[in-house]
C-alpha cells in the first residue's frame, strides 16, 4: 500500500470528508484539499532535501494521514492523529519501523520543539503543512476573514527549489502587500522552520518573490 492507495481508501476519504463538515464554519481547509496540497509540497521538499526513495514514500504517507486527528477536535490533534494513523497502518500490515517513522512525523508536525526537525521525514512534513497557507488553504468565499487571512489569500504561487547549496522559497500572487505578509505569524513560522531545516543540512535559505501575471 502506498500513499495513492491511502488517498483512495474509503475509510480515509470518509474521515477527511467528515473533517470538512466539522470545520465548515472555519476559514481554512483541513480535509482532502489541504491533504492533497500538503502532498504536493512534500514531493517538492523530498527532492529539495534529497530524501531517499523510502523516506519520500514514508513522507507522502505521513502527509496523506497527518490531519486525521482533527476528527476529534483541534486540541492535541497531532498526537491523536498519530494514534489513528498507527492503528490504520497496523491494520494494513506496515513494518513497525516504518509505522514509527510515519507516526512520529505526524505527532511532531506542528514543529514546536527543536527535536521535531532532526528526522528528514518529520522535518519535511512540518514544512509541507506550513507551505499550504495561501489560495489553496483559505476558503474561497469564506467571510469574515482575519486581516492575516486576507493577506495570505492573495498568495497563489508557492514553490521550493534548490540551486546548489541554496534553498529558495518562491512566492507569488497578484496585488499582494508583501510588507504586511512578512509580518504575519504564518510567514514567521514558515521562515523559522525552513531556517532550522536548512541549517541542519548546511544549506542557505532565501525567500524570493515571483511575478504572477
Amino acid at each position: 500500500m502506498n500513499y495513492l492507495d491511502i488517498l483512495q481508501d474509503r475509510e480515509i476519504v470518509a474521515v477527511l470528508s467528515q473533517i470538512d463538515i466539522l470545520k465548515q464554519a472555519e476559514p481554512h481547509q483541513y480535509g482532502m484539499l489541504h491533504t492533497l496540497a500538503t502532498i504536493g509540497y512534500a514531493k517538492q521538499l523530498a527532492k529539495c532535501f534529497e530524501l531517499t526513495e523510502l523516506e519520500t514514500e514514508l513522507l507522502l504517507i505521513a502527509s496523506a494521514l497527518h490531519n486525521l486527528g482533527h476528527l476529534n477536535g483541534k486540541s492535541l490533534h497531532a498526537q491523536t492523529g498519530a494514534e489513528m494513523a498507527k492503528s490504520y497502518l497496523k491494520k494494513h500490515n506496515f513494518d513497525v519501523k516504518q509505522i514509527n517513522t510515519i507516526c512520529g512525523a505526524i505527532a511532531s508536525y506542528m514543529g514546536r520543539k527543536n527535536d521535531n526537525f532532526y528526522d528528514n521525514v518529520s522535518a519535511c512534513l512540518i514544512l509541507a503543512d506550513k507551505m499550504d497557507f495561501g489560495t489553496t488553504r483559505v476558503k474561497a468565499h469564506f467571510e469574515p476573514l482575519s486581516i492575516e487571512d486576507k493577506v495570505c489569500k492573495k498568495i497563489s504561487y508557492v514553490e521550493v527549489v534548490r540551486k546548489d547549496n541554496v534553498v529558495q522559497l518562491m512566492l507569488g500572487g497578484k496585488n499582494v502587500n508583501w510588507n504586511a505578509f512578512v509580518q504575519t505569524t504564518v510567514y514567521s513560522k514558515l521562515y523559522k522552520c525552513f531556517e532550522t531545516v536548512c541549517r541542519k543540512h548546511n544549506l542557505k535559505f532565501v525567500v524570493k518573490v515571483k511575478k504572477v501575471v
